[in-house]
């Protein structure tokens, strides 16, 4: 039996004891629904038996589903869930962009994607490393290394630092477009940072 299962039937004696279960509960669930891929089981939980048990999802719950329906591709309806959260008076915070800009990326939406960047910037979120490295990632599968370029040149004007996963999504995208200096100067990047590439 794996943890998930565990924690189902644990939840199951719980409710049946009368105990009240918090989002809390609920969102370790939905963590382990959403892990296995099981999002339509995660999606009942938040749209039925949450309310049932006069338990209101919190954003946390919200950025659960939000990036299960991202992962596996699902955006649409994961732009159904970031309206609802707005709509029930919850702020969004960098995580909910964060899975809402992979989403978009992963289904080559890349113009909408940098549309969530200046939106979650217009609602007073900063992006952070993530946020830039999932950009970076996106434009570079695109073949849009330039534009790639100069999002890691903005992640040093706001003061971050970016991470081996950037440099070596920047690194492979210059490769993949035949731009060896350029790959070999991001290479250069690196080392003075102490980052080890990965190729």
């Amino acid at each position: 039996m794996n943890r998930l299962a565990f924690g189902q039937i644990y939840f199951g004696r719980f409710i049946k004891e009368g105990q009240r279960a918090d989002a809390f509960i609920f969102n370790a669930l939905l963590k382990g629904l959403c892990a296995e891929n099981r999002i339509h089981e995660a999606l009942t939980l938040v749209l039925d038996k949450m309310p049932k048990l006069a338990c209101r999802p919190n954003v946390a719950s919200y950025n659960i589903i939000i990036d299960g329906l991202c992962k596996l591709g699902a955006v649409s309806k994961a732009f159904i869930f970031f309206e609802k959260m707005l709509s029930e008076g919850l702020v969004p915070d960098v995580v909910t962009y964060n899975s809402l800009i992979n989403g978009l990326c992963i289904t080559g939406e890349i113009r909408r994607a940098e549309e969530m960047l200046q939106h979650m910037r217009s609602r007073g979120h900063e992006p952070n490393v993530v946020t830039y490295s999932t950009l970076i990632n996106g434009l570079c599968k695109n073949g849009e290394t330039e534009k790639a370029e100069g999002l890691l040149r903005d992640m040093f004007s706001q003061g971050l630092q970016p991470d081996v996963v950037t440099y070596n999504t920047l690194v492979d995208g210059f490769c993949k477009k035949g731009l060896l200096d350029k790959a070999v100067e991001m290479l250069q990047c690196m080392t003075p940072k102490e980052l080890s590439p990965v190729l």
